[in-house]
């Protein structure tokens, strides 16, 4: 699986010489500034990566070591009661996300970005960075209710992991021996979000849609949540 950072020249853009200005929704010849235009979430690179039918994303973030952020997706999970028992054991290493609540797998390394730069930073809100991440996810400073949220439960089924892990990939092998279940396509996470759970969650009102898309809706959420009073 060829690894993509959130503000490298994609593929295509190499290719043909070329940035994709996310803003303007055109390529350009003129390479813009990263913070302006080039997002991971416009890269045609990275859409043209969540088209594939891989079984697993991975992606390097923004930190100083370059973090390798692993997205896997589960399905028909047997064992969701006895895998939550052993996060609370900390015997997990990865973040496990009710994928219900996710509208793109954007939408979850903008969340480890952010817990990789808290965790550096040493100004984690949580005890882990894997509970930072689904808590980096949520739109309220609840720690409760951000990981009841967006947490795995009990009686889940489906479970979109994030793990971040070294180039051996031992830690992706050993949540792969813990969780009993079926490594599906990380594309098939598009199909199970519960959008109207979702825009019930973070707000977003159907006039908004109309001039955004729910994706942005809820990152530009996740983004201004550090200015929330409550």
């Amino acid at each position: 699986m060829p690894q993509i950072s959130p503000y490298d020249k994609c593929q295509y853009c190499v290719d043909h010489h070329a940035w994709y200005c996310g803003k303007r929704r055109t390529l350009t010849k003129t390479p813009f500034p990263h913070s302006s235009c080039i997002t991971l979430s416009s890269c045609i690179y990275y859409l043209r990566l969540m088209k594939s039918n891989s079984m697993s994303v991975t992606v390097s973030l923004e930190d100083a070591a370059h973090s390798r952020c692993h997205i896997l997706l589960y399905s028909k999970v047997e064992n969701a009661a006895e895998v939550r028992q052993l996060i609370m054991k900390g015997q997990v290493e990865a973040s496990l996300i009710k994928p219900a609540m996710v509208v793109d797998t954007f939408q979850v390394i903008v969340a480890a970005n952010k817990a990789v730069r808290s965790l550096a930073a040493k100004k984690m809100v949580t005890r882990s960075v894997f509970a930072e991440i689904i808590f980096n996810l949520s739109p309220t400073k609840n720690i409760t209710d951000s990981l009841k949220n967006f947490g795995l439960g009990d009686g889940d089924t489906e479970i979109l992991a994030v793990v971040l892990d070294e180039e051996s990939g031992e830690k992706v092998k050993k949540l792969k021996s813990q969780i009993r279940g079926e490594l599906t396509a990380v594309t098939e996470v598009l199909n199970l979000t519960n959008q109207a759970r979702v825009k019930q969650l973070y707000k977003v009102t159907d006039s908004e849609l109309r001039v955004t898309s729910l994706l942005d809706a809820v990152v530009s959420r996740m983004a201004c949540k550090e200015f929330l009073v409550m």
